[in-house]
């Protein structure tokens, strides 16, 4: 048996989308979203706490400066444009004070939508931001983003989270390619546009549905969006 993390409560949240311009965003509810996650901080007070961000946690495919489906070179820029955006401000001011709570955890799961936090200089980018150089708080923060999910304890019971798109063929994200990208930046090499090989959804995303989305801004209000 694997030693795994032992929690009092998870709580889990999917699909914020934080990304895109005024205007073409999804996520709406940032005040509600960043009053909730004080909710969870103060809860159970002494007792360990986890708060899984289940993918998609920030939406690049929203983003005009990636230069293409990935951003390759400018992910750190991409992500700190996210960051800084007034209308995410608060969630990321909550979960800096939810990593500063003792026995809080934060774990990131890799979505389709935000492959660029699988990438080492985008996740020390967003740990800088979030805890600074403290390192114990920085080992508050844990990614999930090897194409594996993440599994842990909650009582005695086992708990998996996973966002879901790896059993979808249309988002399926290819992990092999996503670490080629990563050893690339790790030695200060690039990937050029051309060498990333984007899944059939995110082509879908990037090459029709911003447009149509542009044109009709209630398409996000239709789920499930395949009906």
């Amino acid at each position: 048996m694997m030693t795994l993390p032992q929690f009092h409560e998870l709580h889990v949240v999917s699909d914020l989308h934080m990304g895109g311009p005024g205007g073409f965003q999804i996520l709406k509810e940032t005040e509600r979203l960043a009053r909730h996650i004080d909710w969870i901080a103060g809860q159970a007070p002494g007792q360990p706490v986890a708060l899984v961000l289940n993918g998609d946690v920030i939406d690049t495919l929203a983003e005009d400066g990636t230069g293409g489906y990935i951003a390759t070179d400018k992910a750190c820029e991409v992500v700190e444009r996210i960051i800084a955006d007034k209308a995410f401000a608060p969630i990321w001011a909550a979960l800096k004070r939810f990593v500063s709570t003792p026995e809080r955890m934060l774990v990131v799961v890799l979505g389709n939508h935000d492959l660029e936090l699988a990438l080492p200089p985008v996740q020390r980018l967003v740990v800088d931001k979030l805890v600074g150089t403290d390192p114990s708080l920085r080992a508050r923060i844990e990614f999930a983003t090897i194409g594996a999910g993440y599994t842990c304890m909650v009582g005695n019971v086992r708990v998996f989270c996973t966002h879901g798109n790896e059993v979808d063929e249309w988002n399926a994200v290819r992990y092999e390619d996503l670490s080629r990208l990563a050893r690339r930046l790790n030695v200060g090499r690039s990937l050029g546009y051309e060498e990333w090989r984007p899944n059939a959804g995110t082509k879908l995303v990037r090459d029709v549905m911003n447009e149509v989305k542009r044109k009709y801004r209630w398409v996000d209000l239709l789920k499930p969006e395949m009906e």
